[in-house]
C-alpha cells in the first residue's frame, strides 16, 4: 500500500512540476473545443428503420458459417457502399436538391455519404439509417432516400435471380416450337409417301418411353443452362478481381471433387433408370437415392468452402459474401445438372440401340414420332418453366421493407454539443498530462533525493527548499540575494543549512572535517549561496569560521556581504597583500571573509601554487572551520586543485536544472583525481512536489517561528 501511495505521489509531483504546461495545454484544448462547438451550426438528426424479412436460402446440408449476423452485416455494408449512394443520387429531384441546399448533382454522393450512419439493431433484423445535417428537412430526406433506394435495389436484385431462367426458357421455347412443327410435318409427309399410317402398340409404348427419357434429358440440360445464366448474373455484380478469385477457387476445388462427381453420376443413372420404369419421387428407392445425392452435394460444398477458408478469402470478402455463397451454390447445381444430363444421355443411348428390334418399315416413322413427342413434352415443360419464372419475377417483393420512415426533426441535437464539450475536457486532460509525462521522460535533470542517490550514487547531505507559497512572497529571491541563515535563522531554509552543517560533522569518522570546498557541475546551481549559508551556520554554532572566495573567474562572495573584492586572495597569492590584511570581519559573530581580489589571468596556477598551500596551512591555525567557494567542476580544474588541499568536497546540484550527464561527468573527474567527496546538496527543491501540500505547510509551520499565528492558522486549514 505504501509503495502504491509513493507512486501516486510521484505522478502528482510530475504534474505539479509541469503545472503551467499542463494548465496551458488543457486550456488551449478545452477552450478550442468549446469555441468550435458553440460556433458550429446546429445539427439535426432523423432516423428511418428497415427490416430484413428473411435470410437467404440455405445451401442444402451446408452452413458455410453464414450466420444471421453475417447476413445483416452484408446489408449494412451495401447500405454504406458508393454503389448504393450513386443510385440514391439518381433518385433526387431538382426540387429536393434545392430544398436541401445541394447545387450540383455530382456532390450528392459525398454529401449524403457523410451525413448517413448505418446501425444494425443488436439481436434483431432491423437496421437504423440515421442522418445528421444542419437542416431538419435534409436530415429526414437523406434517411428516407437511402431507405427507399435500398428497398428498390433489393427487389431488383431478387428479380435478377429468376430473370435468367425465364429468358432462357423463352429462348428455348422458340427453338423447340420450330422443331415440333418440323417433326409434325415430317411425319405427315412420310405417311403420305410411304402409306404407313400407324405404329404397333408395342412400338408406341417404346416410343413413349424414349420420348419421356428425351424430355428428362432436355429438362436437365435446360436446368443447367438456366443455372449458368443465373451464375453469369451473379458474376456481373462482381469486380474483375472478385471474378478471378471465384474462377481460381473453382479451378482448385473441382479436381478435388472427382470421386464425388463419379458417385453423383452413378446415382443419377440409377435414378434415371427407375424413373423410366415409372417410379415416382415418393418411392422409397428414389428417396434413398435423393438422400445420397444430397449428402454428396453437402460434401462438395464442404470441399469448396474448405479451399476458400484455407486461402483466407471468406472473411476478406465479407461485403460480397452473399454473392460468393450464391456462386458456390450455383456451381454445385451446375455439376449436379451435368451429372443428370450424363445419366439420361447414357440411358437414352441404351434405348436408342433397341430401335433395330422395330420392323424396318416402321423404324423411320418411329424415330419421327419419338422426336415429335419429345419436342411436345419439352415445349410443355418449357412453357411451364417460363410461366413459373414470370410469376416469380412479377411477384418478387424483396427481403427488405420500410419499418418507420424518417420524420422531420423539431429540435437540434443538444446532446452532441455536451458530448463534444466533455470530450474536449477529457482530451485536454489527456493531452496536457500526457505532454507533461513526455517532457518528464525526456528531462534528464536531477530533481529528487532518489535521483541523487540512484544516479549520482552519493549520500545526500541536505535538501535546500525553495519557497513558492500562495499568498507569500517568493522566497527564492531571498535565497539568491540575501543570506537567509542570518536574515531568518528560524526559517525552514536556515534549518536545512544547519542540517548540512550537522551532516558534515558526521561525514568523517573522527569528525575532523575542518576545510571544505563547495562546488557544482555547472554555473547558477547555488554553490555560492550554499557555501555562504554553510559558513554562517558554522559561525552560529560558535565556531570561528572563514568563508574563502576561491572562484577567481566569477566571484560573488563580496556582493553577498557587501564588501570590496580588491583586497582578496589573489593579491595574497601574488604577494601584493598580507594574509591578515585580506581577512575581513563581518557583522556576523565568528564569521570572517576573504574575497577573491582582482581576477587574475592565471587562476589555476595561483590556486595550485606553493603559496596557496602555505596560506591554507596558516588559515587552519587561525580558524576552526574554513568554507571555500570554487568555480563549477565541469568547466575548469580549479575545484580539483583545491580539493586535493582540503578535507573534503561538497557537491551542489540544483533541482530540475542540473543535467544528470554533466553531474556524472563532473563526479568522474573528481573521483579520477581521488578527491574526497563528502556528499551532495540538493538545492532549490520545491517541497510541495516532494512531500505534498500538507507536509509542506506542516514543515513550514514547525520551523517558521517568525510567522506566528498565521502559520498556525494555515496548519489547521490544511490539516
Amino acid at each position: 500500500m505504501n509503495e502504491e501511495k509513493i507512486d501516486i505521489r510521484a505522478y502528482v509531483a510530475i504534474v505539479l512540476r509541469r503545472k503551467w504546461i499542463v494548465l496551458t495545454l488543457f486550456l488551449v484544448t478545452f477552450l478550442s473545443t468549446l469555441y468550435f462547438t458553440l460556433r458550429k451550426p446546429p445539427v439535426y438528426e432523423s432516423k428511418a428503420t428497415v427490416i430484413i424479412k428473411q435470410l437467404p436460402t440455405a445451401i442444402p446440408g451446408m452452413d458455410f458459417g453464414y450466420s444471421k449476423a453475417n447476413y445483416i452485416t452484408n446489408h449494412t455494408l451495401i447500405l454504406k457502399s458508393r454503389t448504393l449512394m450513386g443510385k440514391v443520387a439518381e433518385n433526387f429531384t431538382s426540387e429536393e436538391m434545392e430544398s436541401a441546399g445541394i447545387s450540383k448533382l455530382s456532390s450528392i454522393v459525398g454529401i449524403v455519404s457523410s451525413a448517413i450512419t448505418i446501425n444494425p439493431v443488436k439481436g434483431s433484423d432491423i437496421i437504423e439509417i440515421k442522418s445528421k445535417t444542419d437542416k431538419p428537412y435534409s436530415a429526414a430526406l437523406f434517411a428516407n432516400k437511402v431507405a427507399e433506394t435500398y428497398i428498390h435495389y433489393n427487389i431488383e436484385d431478387k428479380r435478377r435471380e429468376v430473370k435468367g431462367v425465364r429468358e432462357f426458357a423463352e429462348e428455348q421455347m422458340e427453338l423447340v416450337e420450330e422443331q415440333l412443327k418440323k417433326a409434325e410435318d415430317d411425319i405427315c409427309n412420310y405417311q403420305k409417301t410411304h402409306k404407313v399410317f400407324g405404329l404397333k402398340k408395342e412400338t408406341e409404348a417404346f416410343i413413349e418411353q424414349i420420348a419421356e427419357l428425351q424430355t428428362l434429358y432436355e429438362k436437365a440440360r435446360i436446368e443447367r443452362k438456366g443455372v449458368e445464366k443465373n451464375l453469369e448474373a451473379v458474376k456481373s455484380q462482381l469486380t474483375i478481381e472478385q471474378k478471378e478469385f471465384l474462377e481460381t477457387s473453382t479451378d482448385i476445388s473441382l479436381p478435388l471433387l472427382k470421386d464425388l462427381k463419379i458417385s453423383l453420376s452413378t446415382l443419377e443413372k440409377e435414378k434415371a433408370s427407375l424413373i423410366i420404369q415409372a417410379y415416382d419421387e415418393k418411392d422409397p428407392k428414389i428417396r434413398e437415392i435423393n438422400s445420397k445425392i444430397g449428402a454428396i452435394k453437402s460434401k462438395m460444398n464442404e470441399t469448396i468452402v474448405s479451399v476458400l477458408e484455407n486461402r483466407g478469402q471468406i472473411d476478406a470478402l465479407t461485403q460480397v459474401q452473399e454473392l460468393l455463397l450464391q456462386s458456390i451454390s450455383l456451381q454445385i447445381s451446375i455439376e449436379v445438372a451435368k451429372a443428370k444430363e450424363l445419366a439420361y444421355r447414357g440411358v437414352l443411348g441404351v434405348y436408342e440401340g433397341k430401335f433395330s428390334s422395330i420392323p424396318s418399315e416402321q423404324i423411320e416413322l418411329a424415330r419421327m414420332e419419338r422426336q415429335r413427342k419429345a419436342n411436345e413434352k419439352i415445349y410443355m415443360m418449357l412453357l411451364e418453366k417460363a410461366e413459373e419464372a414470370k410469376i416469380s419475377e412479377a411477384s418478387e417483393i424483396g427481403t427488405v421493407s420500410m419499418l418507420d420512415r424518417a420524420l422531420l426533426p423539431k429540435k437540434e441535437i443538444r446532446k452532441q454539443k455536451i458530448t463534444n464539450i466533455m470530450l474536449g475536457f477529457i482530451m485536454g486532460l489527456i493531452i496536457s498530462i500526457g505532454v507533461a509525462f513526455v517532457i518528464e521522460y525526456f528531462d534528464t535533470s536531477i530533481k529528487s533525493i532518489e535521483d541523487v542517490e540512484k544516479t549520482l550514487k552519493m549520500p545526500l547531505l541536505a535538501s535546500i527548499p525553495s519557497i513558492r507559497s500562495n499568498g507569500k512572497k517568493d522566497e527564492i529571491s531571498v535565497l539568491q540575494n540575501k543570506l537567509i541563515t542570518h536574515q531568518k535563522p528560524r526559517s525552514h531554509i536556515s534549518e536545512s543549512y544547519r542540517s548540512l552543517r550537522t551532516n558534515l560533522q558526521f561525514a568523517s569518522v573522527d569528525g575532523g572535517i575542518k576545510t571544505v570546498v563547495v562546488t557544482s557541475p555547472a554555473p547558477r546551481e547555488g554553490k555560492t549561496l550554499t557555501a555562504s549559508n554553510l559558513a554562517i551556520a558554522q559561525a552560529q554554532a560558535g565556531r570561528k569560521t572563514l568563508l574563502l572566495d576561491t572562484d577567481l573567474r566569477r566571484p560573488m562572495i563580496h556582493r553577498l556581504f557587501n564588501l570590496k573584492k580588491e583586497d582578496g586572495i589573489s593579491k595574497v597569492l601574488t604577494g601584493e597583500l598580507k594574509l591578515d590584511d585580506a581577512i575581513k570581519k563581518t557583522d556576523i559573530e565568528n564569521l570572517s571573509v576573504i574575497t577573491s581580489g582582482p581576477i587574475p589571468p592565471n587562476p589555476s596556477e595561483l590556486l595550485a601554487s606553493r603559496k596557496m598551500k602555505d596560506v591554507l596551512k596558516e588559515l587552519r591555525g587561525k580558524f576552526d572551520k574554513i568554507v571555500m567557494d570554487s568555480p563549477p567542476l565541469i568547466a575548469v580544474t580549479d575545484p580539483i586543485v583545491l580539493g586535493k588541499e582540503v578535507d573534503g568536497m561538497v557537491f551542489v546540484v540544483r533541482s530540475g536544472k542540473t543535467v544528470r550527464e554533466i553531474a556524472e561527468k563532473s563526479l568522474d573527474n573528481a573521483k579520477f583525481a581521488k578527491i574526497k567527496l563528502l556528499g551532495c546538496v540538493l538545492n532549490d527543491v520545491d517541497v510541495r512536489h516532494i512531500y505534498g501540500s500538507y507536509n509542506y505547510y506542516y514543515y513550514y509551520y514547525y520551523y517558521s517561528e517568525d510567522e506566528g499565528k498565521k502559520g498556525k492558522k494555515r496548519h489547521r486549514k490544511r490539516a
